[in-house]
């Protein structure tokens, strides 16, 4: 007893004490991509130790939550059958993301909105049930995580009374969310997130890039106005404001890597931790071992999580199967919805799946190229194990992404609209990728920057969530003037008053010159009098 006694408060001297802390997630369950992301930091931060909840606000039924491991699970009593109904933006998006205009802001514009109203309903079902915000208020939260892509979950963690709060998101910033954190928006020279454009602009770009700007700014104010109105019905006492939410926030982490973005103005809340919820890759099973045997070359084939291959128009689906056939020498695993189509049969080099193992897969150095809808993760990951990547982006940042990509020599990109109507273009990008050794190099490059960095963005993440969850937010992270009107910004009032007073003093000086004119002359005229 007395030796147990011992070993005990030895273990209390020489181990150290780590703080555990009270962490609320608030959760969409609308997109696999958002809500594992959403996921993904639960599970990291009960891992390390936190007393974690995470709220699945119900939206879309085919996503559930078993790969939740750790965290508390609380969700509404029950569904809202208005709101799974709603579900069908995500068919429309299906239907539309292999021919809709991904560069029109309008469309841009049309397409989110639906979708701000969509996520501001599953957030007032939430609050709206009662014994749920008993129970939430009850656990006096020490930290509140929201995604910015859904403003009001902030609106949410705040209902709920959680003191302190970080915004994250799963994709790119949007160049709205510069506002909230001080910072002007360099449109004439940094490209919006929607904006497929170089890192040097010409006068047209430029043009293209404002009008992007202000079709992200109208979805943002969209968010936020069908945000603030659910508020306002249901808590109008709390008087939340979305925006202001936001710019309390203590950091906003972003899952963007600088490495394989474009430079961007920055605060000290102001995080670019992308890859921070990657884990190490798993060993592949020995089929997928047997399959990258095979052949030399191997080609990984997804678009992602949101979009299924079998929506793609017929002539895409002949130009991508008639790739697959024409390089008999290349095995290309797919990731395909439906079965395998007739198109391919008889032709043995191409794998269909329903899903596969695509971080595994990746950081196989067996894998020699990436045929991807360039969303964040996919980039992230590609970059991480330095896999060279042919883009095809169908909506939202991917379009960026893919101009990053090729700005930054990571890989090569086709519209969508040539990969439907232009094989040879598509032919001719893919061998590009295949033979040029200039982006096998850079991504390899870019790979080893990454894993020889000096810090560790998981880390890094789990250092600032304690340190919000104990200190909150500190406000002079925000610069000054967050929401610094344009006529101040642009110094239009000084300029006024300078300008103004420059006319003074011209018009005062004319005066006494005239007048000293005047006097001089009527001197002059009665000495000739004289």
């Amino acid at each position: 007893m007395i030796k147990s006694f011992m070993y005990l408060i030895l273990f209390l001297i020489f181990f150290p004490k780590y703080d555990c802390y009270k962490i609320l997630v608030f959760n969409h369950v609308f997109v696999s991509s958002h809500s594992n992301f959403m996921v993904k930091i639960a599970n990291l931060l009960s891992d390390a130790g936190h007393n974690v909840t995470i709220i699945q606000s119900p939206m879309n039924k085919e996503i559930d939550d078993s790969n939740i491991k750790g965290p508390k699970i609380v969700a509404p009593s029950k569904r809202n059958p208005d709101i799974d109904a709603k579900s069908s933006v995500l068919n429309r998006v299906n239907e539309q993301s292999w021919t809709q205009n991904n560069e029109n802001p309008i469309d841009i514009i049309n397409e989110l909105k639906d979708t701000s109203e969509w996520l501001a309903s599953s957030c007032e079902h939430t609050i709206k049930d009662p014994n749920l915000t008993v129970k939430m208020r009850e656990e006096n939260f020490d930290l509140g995580i929201s995604e910015i892509f859904a403003p009001c979950g902030l609106g949410v963690l705040k209902y709920y009374n959680v003191r302190n709060t970080i915004t994250v998101s799963s994709g790119a910033y949007f160049d709205s969310n510069y506002a909230a954190l001080g910072l002007p928006v360099p449109v004439s020279q940094l490209s919006t997130t929607i904006a497929p454009l170089p890192q040097e602009m010409n006068m047209f770009e430029r043009l293209i890039n404002l009008i992007s700007f202000m079709a992200e700014k109208k979805v943002y104010n969209d968010a936020l106005e069908v945000g603030n109105a659910v508020f306002k019905k249901v808590y109008p006492e709390g008087q939340i404001d979305l925006h202001k939410l936001f710019k309390e926030t203590a950091y906003f982490i972003i899952n963007s890597d600088p490495l394989v973005s474009y430079g961007t103005p920055s605060t000290p809340k102001f995080l670019q931790l992308g890859g921070f919820l990657n884990s190490n890759p798993k060993p592949l099973s020995e089929k997928w071992n047997k399959l990258l045997n095979e052949r030399k070359t191997n080609v990984l084939v997804s678009f992602g999580s949101i979009v299924k291959p079998s929506k793609m128009t017929n002539n895409m689906k002949n130009n991508l199967f008639r790739l697959f056939k024409e390089h008999p020498n290349i095995t290309f695993l797919c990731k395909y919805d439906e079965k395998r189509p007739e198109l391919l049969n008889k032709v043995d080099n191409v794998y269909i799946y329903k899903w596969l193992p695509q971080y595994d897969l990746l950081a196989d150095p067996r894998l020699n190229l990436f045929v991807t809808h360039g969303g964040m993760n996919s980039l992230l990951e590609a970059a991480k194990f330095g896999v060279p990547m042919l883009d095809i982006p169908l909506f939202g940042d991917q379009s960026k992404n893919a101009k990053t990509v090729e700005e930054l020599k990571l890989g090569r990109s086709i519209s969508k609209y040539d990969f439907d109507k232009d094989y040879d273009k598509l032919k001719n990008v893919f061998n590009d990728l295949m033979n040029n050794k200039i982006y096998l190099d850079t991504s390899k490059k870019i790979s080893l920057m990454m894993a020889q960095r000096p810090y560790d963005p998981k880390t890094l993440f789990l250092k600032y969530v304690e340190f919000a969850a104990k200190f909150g937010r500190i406000d002079h992270f925000t610069i000054p003037g967050a929401d610094i009107p344009y006529w101040k910004f642009l110094y239009i009032d000084v300029m006024t008053i300078f300008i103004g007073t420059l006319c003074l003093i011209f018009f005062i000086t004319k005066m006494v010159i005239k007048n000293i004119k005047k006097i001089f002359f009527n001197n002059k005229k009665n000495q000739k009098i004289d």
